[in-house]
């Protein structure tokens, strides 16, 4: 509790207004509402991160390449307008088009596999990556799915 108080900038005393918030004009109110935002941001900052054990050090750092491609790299650039993984294209194409559905993901996981053997090794590499994220997205896909079927 501590550590998120002092992140957000709260003093220890109670009702206290940050030192470099004092004599300044944003209000009580004002800051209440700036902090509660940044409490919901940190909220979304959850870590999924499992340990990794001992000889699974390569696995979790290609997961991590994938990744990062996908939230601020290619992918985040070509596909991303701001909005959450599972708003964008890769997820809303299967949901448009039904008769489609995770097919479109296996087949652009298959389609980017196949490219890749074509590319020199910094661009294979690319492709393999987004491959990775669109195998996540079909287990994505199947675990919703699943989840469904079973209501």
């Amino acid at each position: 509790m501590r550590s998120l108080l002092s992140r957000l900038g709260i003093e220890k005393r109670t009702n206290a207004l940050p030192s470099s918030s004092r004599g300044s004009e944003m209000t009580l109110s004002s800051k209440l509402e700036e902090l509660l935002r940044q409490a919901i941001e940190l909220e979304k900052q959850v870590h999924y991160r499992l340990p990794v054990r001992l000889g699974y050090d390569e696995l979790a750092a290609i997961l991590d390449d994938a990744l990062a491609q996908a939230q601020s790299g290619k992918g985040h650039d070509r596909h991303a307008s701001g909005e959450p993984w599972i708003e964008q294209t890769i997820f809303q194409i299967p949901r448009s088009l039904e008769e489609v559905g995770a097919g479109f993901n296996a087949g652009q996981y298959a389609k980017k596999m196949h490219e890749a053997m074509r590319l020199p090794h910094a661009k294979r590499r690319e492709e393999f990556l987004g491959a990775i994220v669109y195998a996540a997205s079909l287990v994505r896909l199947y675990d919703r799915l699943y989840v469904d079927q079973t209501r």
